[in-house]
């Protein structure tokens, strides 16, 4: 991908585009999306290993001209029920600030993810139901951690795309801050309710 990426003057000046890329390879069958459906409700078999790039040059972020870049790399597996993700994600003079986690623009930053769900045999009302567990940790340069302690559940109306889900999140900082014009940044639970149609 090629595009205009950050596009204001004041952080842009010199108007450089962004690129960003991905690869993949799907070791049983195949997917054949930019991202997995997250879970293909026991009709395959996948182990994906995938990988990929963003980058910007020049941006200027807090008050100096930086070239921002990022990776990932990631691995999927869906089958027997199970399903399981894990990402790392390195960002270097990272764009945009991230406001639960002290990490300001400019700012070098590392993620841990990992994802756990397995899909109940048989059906409840109108599909299938998946509980399922998440962690993440964020590791923001010469700042506090944050880690993401979460579980939940999906109730899959009519495949991936049509589905309710509930999720408890806990986010526990390293060190809790309150500065005055700025979000706090401290321990708290977000309950999230959401209800998702794809057409």
């Amino acid at each position: 991908m090629m595009a205009e990426g950050a596009e204001d003057g004041a952080s842009n000046p010199d108007d450089n585009p962004r690129f960003a890329g991905r690869v993949s390879a799907s070791l049983l069958e195949p997917e054949t999306d930019w991202f997995n459906q997250g879970t293909y409700l026991g009709k395959k078999r996948v182990l994906s290993i995938g990988a990929g790039i963003d980058t910007q040059d020049n941006l200027v972020l807090n008050g100096r001209e930086q070239d921002y870049s990022a990776w990932t790399a990631d691995i999927f597996f869906d089958g027997g029920g199970f399903t399981v993700e894990a990402a790392y994600i390195g960002i270097e003079n990272g764009p945009n600030p991230i406001n639960f986690t002290r990490m300001s623009a400019g700012d070098d930053m590392a993620i841990i993810s990992v994802k756990a769900g397995y899909l109940l045999p048989g059906e409840i009302f109108f599909g299938p139901v998946q509980p399922f567990v998440h962690f993440e940790t964020v590791d923001v340069d010469g700042r506090d951690d944050t880690d993401i302690y979460g579980f939940g559940i999906n109730h899959f109306i009519k495949g991936p795309a049509n589905k309710l889900s509930l999720d408890l999140t806990y986010l526990d900082q390293e060190r809790e801050t309150k500065t005055p014009g700025a979000p706090p940044v401290q321990d708290h639970l977000v309950v999230t309710f959401q209800m998702a149609a794809g057409f």
